[in-house]
């Protein structure tokens, strides 16, 4: 666990780590020390501030054991959203991919998201799901978080992504549709008195009917509430991945319904279809993302429907290879993983009938496949070269157009030639 030594000048000798800790996350950072293998205790450490960083006894001992960080005003904004679970990683980043390229660090599980909070100050949070479970914490101003050392259980603590810290605002987070917004509250303004929707400050005439009991009023308030939220996220979800909201829009709104106590039924009927459509990765996404605009419907968990999504497309990948003809077969299974999904779109598209193509004859673009498969157009278009020349599995039948300035783009048109 020790580091080498660099020499600062002016500080003494300052430990390796606490260097390369320094040029990820900034000087303007309190590094706390803890025993190696310990969290840290209730040891008091509000007292200490920046200036401690200055001191080169301080800095040397940092070394010898675990390095925690202090969080939020003392560290200058910021801030970590711990997760307790691997299995809520890869959602949480999906509806935040703004902070999926900021540092992150683990421990035994889950993971630490760090980041600078820009908005207003916040103190640290528990994070519950909706059945009361828990599910993380926010941890700012009175917290902190171990970034290097020793884990209690003797795994060391890791940089899953070495990036700097992004900046952005708390309110910008958008929580899981299963976890309780540990700020909603603080975002909601509050409502007119309801007296003033019945009476003015002039007159106010005597009413005949009996009013609403307050308890009642409340009670709708907290409805209109939760819907609003809920519009709110689902609007959130579409323009942080809005890549996957267009493909969501396109191929599962509308061939798919969501209904209470239909969710199963729904990756039973949507598996088969997706499978062919876009690449493995991204299917599971689409029926995930399906999850979160509904969330409301669903008495499930997001890792029951994950795990149900996954085993469905294993199932459909299974069953997607014997249907295929012997000569197919062999053919797709020589394929390497992103050129399998290439080929069932393909052949997809072509053994769909368009009445403005000839017989398996199909539109695509590049922009259209990298969609589909999470590539660059650039990729999209190597790989659509090699399945005409190299593998002579399709033919340009018509050129298509690229997108010029007042005029409408092309896709190419293709033929399917393993028949």
């Amino acid at each position: 666990m020790r580091t080498n030594r660099s020499k600062n000048a002016g500080q003494g000798w300052t430990p390796a780590i606490v260097t390369k800790l320094q040029a990820l996350i900034g000087c303007d950072v309190l590094l706390l020390h803890w025993p190696l293998g310990v969290k840290g205790d209730k040891k008091r450490w509000g007292h200490l501030t920046l200036a401690k960083m200055k001191d080169p006894k301080y800095l040397a001992k940092l070394e010898t054991g675990n390095i925690g960080v202090a969080q939020g005003k003392v560290s200058n904004g910021l801030c970590s959203i711990d997760l307790d679970n691997d299995d809520e990683v890869d959602g949480f980043l999906a509806l935040n991919p703004k902070v999926a390229t900021t540092l992150r660090t683990k421990g035994k599980r889950g993971c630490n998201v760090w980041f600078r909070d820009t908005g207003e100050s916040h103190r640290t949070k528990k994070i519950k799901t909706n059945d009361g479970g828990n599910w993380g914490e926010f941890r700012a101003s009175g917290s902190q978080t171990i970034i290097y050392g020793r884990h209690p259980t003797g795994c060391d603590y890791t940089f899953v992504v070495e990036a700097p810290p992004v900046e952005i605002s708390l309110s910008e987070i958008v929580w899981p549709q299963h976890v309780v917004d540990p700020f909603l509250n603080l975002k909601t303004t509050h409502s007119p008195n309801p007296s003033s929707v019945f009476c003015d400050s002039v007159s106010c005439v005597s009413m005949s009917y009996v009013s609403v009991p307050l308890c009642d009023r409340t009670k709708a308030n907290e409805i209109l509430a939760y819907i609003q939220a809920t519009n709110q996220k689902r609007e959130a979800l579409k323009r942080r991945f809005s890549q996957l909201a267009e493909l969501y829009e396109k191929f599962i709104e509308p061939k798919f319904e969501a209904a209470a106590g239909h969710r199963n039924g729904f990756i039973v009927e949507a598996a088969p279809f997706i499978f062919r459509v876009v690449c493995v990765p991204l299917a599971l996404q689409l029926l995930e993302f399906f999850y979160e605009m509904h969330r409301h419907l669903f008495e499930d968990t997001l890792e029951d429907h994950r795990y149900e999504a996954k085993k469905m497309l294993e199932s459909v990948a299974a069953t997607y290879r014997e249907s295929l003809s012997e000569i197919e077969r062999k053919i797709y299974t020589v394929l390497p993983g992103i050129e399998q999904d290439a080929f069932r779109i393909l052949r997809d598209l072509a053994l769909r009938s368009d009445p403005r193509c000839g017989p398996f004859e199909f539109f695509m673009s590049c922009k259209q496949l990298g969609d589909r498969l999470q590539i660059d157009r650039q990729s999209a278009y190597r790989l659509l070269l090699r399945f005409e020349y190299e593998y002579e599995l399709i033919k340009c039948v018509t050129k298509g157009k690229p997108w010029t300035p007042g005029e409408k783009p092309e896709a190419s048109v293709y033929r399917w030639l393993l028949i």
